[in-house]
């Protein structure tokens, strides 16, 4: 989990995807769906075609297991990442 993390904090999507799924799933992290958003999020604004479509169903599965206020947050925590970490 350190070099997906790693690779993920620095914008690659397929290591923010696979860190989504490993948080969804309780994979070598505690399970936690907030940051399974989180990271999913990330993943789809940074992909296209096939892979935007597979991980944007991904994250909207997950949005569906948090409470309104959760999702909020997790909202939240992604754009503040964004705005911290622009796209080169």
């Amino acid at each position: 989990m350190k070099w997906y993390r790693k690779a993920a904090e620095q914008g690659n999507a397929e290591a923010q995807y696979d860190l989504g799924v490993a948080y969804s799933n309780g994979q070598g992290v505690s399970r936690d769906y907030s940051l399974s958003y989180f990271w999913l999020s990330l993943s789809v604004s940074r992909s296209t075609g096939g892979m935007f479509t597979k991980r944007a169903q991904y994250r909207d599965a997950t949005a569906r297991k948090l409470t309104r206020g959760q999702l909020k947050k997790a909202q939240l925590m992604t754009r503040e990442w964004e705005a911290k970490h622009p796209r080169k």
